[in-house]
């Protein structure tokens, strides 16, 4: 299963990240996840030292994972242009389409492209 980084948060927030363990996300996870720790501490939600912590521990959890790489590709732009999303979700779609591989995400409009394209996907509740 490819994990996108919506279902990678949902795993580490509700203590499930046993379901990830020796299944794929892509390297763009890290910094989504990245950012939204950043967001975090620009807002004063999480302090400086607490932003570090966390990024060194979703560091830990995708080091579970083996993380594809899928480079900048044409196909992933038509992809997204195609099913009107961002080019970062329509790189998990291209890559669940490449591995032929089911895509685990919390993000609806994502999992109903990936069933418009054929690919069987689900949210990490339902696995």
């Amino acid at each position: 299963m490819i994990f996108d980084a919506s279902s990678v948060y949902k795993a580490i927030e509700t203590g499930i990240i046993e379901k990830l363990a020796n299944e794929k996300t892509l390297d763009l996870s890290l910094y989504e996840l990245g950012n939204v720790v950043w967001k975090n501490v620009s807002r004063k939600n999480l302090s400086s030292e607490e932003g570090i912590e966390l990024v060194n521990f979703l560091s830990e959890v995708l080091s579970l994972m083996d993380i594809l790489t899928i480079g900048t590709k044409s196909d992933v732009l038509e992809m997204a242009i195609k099913n009107n999303l961002s080019y970062y979700d329509a790189s998990y779609l291209y890559a669940s389409i490449s591995f032929t591989d089911i895509l685990v995400s919390e993000d609806k409009k994502l999992l109903g492209a990936a069933s418009k394209c054929g690919i069987e996907s689900y949210s990490i509740e339902n696995i």
